[in-house]
């Protein structure tokens, strides 16, 4: 098949989306698919430089080839403030820009595209008409009903455009895939979508890259953290991840000297949390930036626990990506979500860690002082986690899915013919 992915991140930005689909187009080339990517010039979570290394070309449009996939990258501008107004601009104009790419790309079986930015769809339905494709538009979070939720998006008007604009997408769409059954669930009875043109496919980790590695390595030595108990957070600091309720949980256990809170990531929230911290005076939270790719598996084995927390307002069944990379570094966590999600179902199914309430201060403090009082129940949730990232979550594992569904929805059209 020739199989092309519409994305606003792709390596070398840093991000759950960005590996994702690195991952799906590096797996799809491996069972002798020919894949194209067409994305932005990198600026999210890189060094301008980067950036600037692209745009300095003086070329709209740049083609490149990568591990055998064929990406072409679009001129986008460089925001330098995360701000939401920033982002929200940007998502408007997506289709423009992206458009500036379509003449690069050759004839097509089928388009996947990654949502949000929910536009992007409407560049793949353009590819669609034009080569007698199937669209397929990967939800990783629903919007805009997850930035209603976190009164992000409060504006009657601009809610209502959203509402308009999302629902365009889902009928343009040949076929709809999100990561958990409570996704589909609501965009079958909210959005009023028939079940069968909504699939669930786990998002996946790539279980050979990230897994279980040694305490003591070159990062652990060089950030003083061999000795240590270390609680990690790693990724997007939003408005949506609840970076309070870690930071409290910092303060109330700053009298157990030996235990370190690990913040890395940057995002809308990434301020607040460093003036907390200065606030506070917590001398047990050691706050770092985005990481490179390579490190995130030396991160995750140089901790104890991995965190995930979510706000209480995010009504939307949302499983944090992270939570996949935890269990496969063997690592348990402990997480604070919204019970009825479906991240704490999967948690508890894996059999990988604690979950309390969203917004439990003093339950989410005592969980993370309930595994480092036992290092049998560490290693026991460690372990069972990394065991069911192996069988339920590998890379290999939502590639295949893909794969079939793809087969499935072009042979259709074939009959149909």
């Amino acid at each position: 098949m020739k199989i092309l992915l519409i994305t606003n991140y792709f390596p070398p930005e840093i991000g759950a989306a960005s590996h994702l689909f690195w991952d799906l187009a590096t797996g799809l080339i491996s069972k002798g698919h020919e894949v194209s990517v067409l994305t932005g010039f990198p600026r999210y979570n890189v060094k301008k430089e980067v950036y600037l290394n692209y745009k300095n070309r003086n070329k709209k449009v740049i083609v490149e080839k990568k591990n055998g996939i064929d990406i072409i990258r679009v001129y986008m501008p460089f925001f330098e403030t995360q701000s939401l107004l920033a982002k929200g601009v940007e998502h408007l104009f997506l289709p423009y820009f992206f458009s500036k790419g379509i003449n690069s790309i050759g004839k097509l079986d089928a388009i996947i595209t990654c949502s949000p930015p929910v536009s992007l769809v409407f560049v793949g339905y353009f590819l669609k008409k034009k080569y007698n494709a199937k669209l397929i538009m990967g939800i990783q979070d629903i919007f805009p009903q997850n930035a209603i939720d976190i009164k992000a998006l409060k504006d009657p008007l601009s809610i209502t455009f959203f509402r308009l604009q999302e629902k365009l997408a889902y009928k343009l769409s040949d076929h709809i895939t999100v990561h958990s059954e409570g996704n589909a669930d609501y965009l079958i009875k909210k959005a009023h979508l028939p079940p069968s043109k909504v699939s669930v496919i786990y998002n996946w980790v790539d279980t050979d890259f990230i897994r279980p590695l040694p305490k003591i390595n070159k990062f652990s030595q060089q950030y003083g953290l061999t000795d240590k108990f270390v609680v990690s957070f790693a990724g997007t600091m939003g408005i949506s991840q609840d970076m309070e309720i870690i930071l409290k949980a910092a303060d109330e256990l700053r009298d157990k000297k030996d235990i370190v809170f690990l913040l890395i990531g940057d995002g809308l929230k990434r301020k607040w949390v460093e003036d907390f911290v200065k606030e506070k005076k917590l001398q047990n939270v050691l706050l770092l930036p985005m990481q490179p790719k390579e490190i995130y598996p030396w991160i995750l084995a140089s901790s104890n626990i991995g965190l995930v927390t979510l706000k209480k307002d995010v009504k939307t069944p949302v499983v944090p990506s992270k939570i996949l990379s935890i269990m496969a570094s063997g690592r348990p966590i402990v997480a604070a979500l919204p019970k009825d999600g479906d991240a704490p179902k999967l948690i508890k199914k894996a059999g990988a860690g604690l979950v309390v309430d969203a917004g439990d201060c003093e339950d989410f403090a005592q969980a993370i002082l309930t595994i480092y009082k036992s290092e049998s129940l560490e290693k026991q949730f460690g372990a069972q986690g990394r065991n069911f990232a192996e069988n339920e979550l590998s890379k290999e594992v939502g590639v295949l899915r893909f794969e079939k569904l793809l087969i499935k929805l072009i042979r259709n059209e074939k009959k149909e013919d």
